[in-house]
């Protein structure tokens, strides 16, 4: 009996890093949302309740 072989085709090359589940946690190198409204809230305490204020 003849047997056929079959061609193997070379794998394409492809780069693993493209859809690594963290790299799609990186994004622009700046503050959170989050911290910016902490931000926010200090400097209007700080503003609000400043030692002066209540000086008299």
């Amino acid at each position: 009996m003849a047997t056929k072989k079959l061609k193997r085709v070379a794998a394409k090359a492809r780069n693993l890093l493209h859809d690594h589940p963290l790299l799609k946690k990186g994004g622009r190198h700046e503050q959170s949302k989050k911290s910016k409204r902490q931000q926010e809230k200090v400097t209007l305490k700080k503003e609000w309740f400043h030692p002066l204020v209540f000086a008299i």
